[in-house]
């Protein structure tokens, strides 16, 4: 079904500037406590899916679960902020996440994709982090969020491979992370990401 959107508004593209609405910050209880394991089922040398991310791309996408969140202090790190998100009560919630990087000076471009496991963790995120000022590196940044225009995990999954970012020639620090729902272990990307990216029409490659 159509994605609704309150009280976030739809970006118009996922990788350009683009509208926002800002939501007013509300307290929530956590969803779980934070893990960093590394989901043991998922082997970082397979070619393949293995069964965490097929159950993932299986799920269906129901209402608007992928958020943007713009004005990121550009000294966070993926991980660092993503602690973040853990330490505000935001783990198994995620199952993907995605902050892009400048690999030359080593800082973010001031946003990043987070998926959620339902739209009603989506929007929990949205009014908690909206307005909210990330505590390190004395940024003054006002954090905004907004549906992003690639809704869904398997969306966003074969978006990331059918980008450069997921080639060999990218470190993994600089590359989207996926999580299990479950447990909230992370899962590596296939090695041979581009093997599952969205065929255009006609069988030439996005």
């Amino acid at each position: 079904r159509t994605a609704s959107v309150p009280p976030c508004a739809r970006l118009a593209t996922t990788f350009v500037e683009s509208k926002i609405i800002v939501s007013a910050a509300t307290t929530a209880s956590p969803c779980s406590t934070p893990r960093s394991v590394v989901s043991s089922e998922c082997s970082t040398e397979s070619s393949g899916l293995c069964p965490t991310l097929k159950n993932l791309l299986a799920r269906p996408s129901v209402g608007a679960t992928t958020i943007m969140v713009r004005n990121i202090p550009n000294k966070y790190s993926q991980r660092l902020l993503l602690k973040a998100w853990r330490d505000m009560g935001f783990d198994k919630c995620i199952d993907l996440f995605y902050l892009p990087m400048d690999f030359r000076k080593r800082a973010n471009l001031g946003y990043c994709f987070a998926n959620f496991t339902t739209e009603e963790e989506a929007m929990r995120f949205c009014r908690q982090v909206s307005g909210y000022q990330l505590p390190l590196f004395n940024s003054k940044k006002v954090l905004a969020t907004g549906v992003a225009h690639v809704q869904g995990f398997e969306a966003n999954f074969r978006n990331f491979c059918n980008t450069p970012k997921m080639s060999g020639n990218v470190a993994p620090e600089f590359q989207p992370l996926i999580f299990d729902p479950y447990t909230g272990a992370e899962v590596p990307f296939p090695a041979e990401a581009r093997r599952f990216r969205t065929p255009k029409a006609g069988g030439r490659c996005q």
